[in-house]
């Protein structure tokens, strides 16, 4: 008999009951372990989505601080900055308008980016605008400030500022830093906004120099009193 016409014939073969029980079984056993390898496959991938998001965190947070987010005059603007002087704008407009905040249109309880401010603007894009031309009159009398030379020690300042960020936390019932972050923006910590509240206090103390230079004295005010004392 050929070597062809004997494996035809063990094709051929009627498989037994015990047969078809240790081929189930062989076949079972290779299913197992494929699912087992499939299984360690995807740990393995999950294990290193997890990681990639957990080592994500300190890299988010650093491009919030230290990251550029917008450009303002040149000048590389971090989204903290940005959302503070965001936040700065919208929390002043709603002091100075609290009384006609439903006049205006806009709904507190509502996210400003769904409130027209008007036709072309929503609220979010106006209070954004006014961040903006913020961050740019700040550094520009930031820059005249250095060239000057004026220097201003606002420690006692900023300790009274502190002060105040502890009693208003605690007339709201909530933590100190969820309430700096209601004043300043999510990624907000009172270690992170420190050098902008600083630097809007020198800048203050600046102004209000500068304008104390150029105001006019007593003198100059008598002696333009009494030639336009008429009109």
């Amino acid at each position: 008999m050929s070597k062809k016409e004997t494996e035809n014939k063990e094709e051929k073969k009627v498989l037994t009951k015990y047969d078809l029980k240790m081929k189930r079984k062989e076949e079972e056993r290779k299913k197992a372990r494929r699912e087992e390898l499939t299984g360690r496959i995807t740990g393995i991938v999950v294990v290193l989505a997890l990681l990639c998001l957990v080592l994500s965190f300190p890299i988010r947070s650093y491009l919030t601080i230290n990251g550029t987010y917008i450009e303002v005059a040149g000048e590389k603007v971090s989204r903290l900055e940005f959302d503070y002087h965001y936040n700065l704008m919208k929390n002043s407009y709603i002091t100075q308008n609290s009384y006609y905040l439903s006049m205006f249109g806009i709904d507190l309880s509502k996210d400003p980016a769904s409130q027209m401010y008007n036709d072309q603007l929503t609220f979010q894009d106006y209070f954004e605008q006014m961040a903006v031309q913020n961050i740019a009159e700040n550094k520009a009398l930031r820059d005249q400030m250095r060239a000057a030379g004026f220097t201003y020690d606002a420690s006692a300042e900023y300790a009274k500022y502190e002060e105040a960020m502890k009693e208003g936390a605690s007339a709201q019932g909530i933590t100190e830093k969820a309430y700096i972050q209601q004043l300043y923006g999510t990624y907000a910590t009172a270690s992170r906004v420190k050098g902008f509240i600083i630097e809007n206090m020198e800048l203050g103390a600046y102004y209000e120099h500068v304008s104390e230079e150029k105001a006019p004295s007593e003198a100059e005010i008598k002696a333009y009193y009494e030639e336009n004392a008429d009109s």
